[in-house]
């Protein structure tokens, strides 16, 4: 029960939530996360703003979006700056 409440509190569920597809840009979902734009070239995957809440509320975010699925214009936007499901 806290897990659940947890998520909704600490979570804004309008942003990427996972790491995996995230090409050039990951915003954390965290709330308070910082909105940061990796623009150095890398050997391995951009993950600058992912927190220990996003790996933590990982299962819930997969739960919440199999519920409440993503809009189309969401999805399209979350498209054109590189975040694939």
């Amino acid at each position: 029960m806290f897990y659940a409440a947890g998520y909704f509190l600490l979570m804004n569920r309008h942003r990427p939530t996972t790491p995996a597809g995230a090409y050039y840009k990951f915003e954390s979902s965290f709330r308070w996360a910082p909105n940061d734009v990796d623009r150095k070239p890398q050997s391995g995957p951009p993950w600058p703003a992912v927190t220990l809440w996003n790996v933590i509320y990982s299962p819930m975010d997969k739960f919440y979006f199999r519920i409440w699925p993503r809009t189309s214009a969401e999805v399209e936007k979350l498209g054109s700056v590189g975040y694939s499901r």
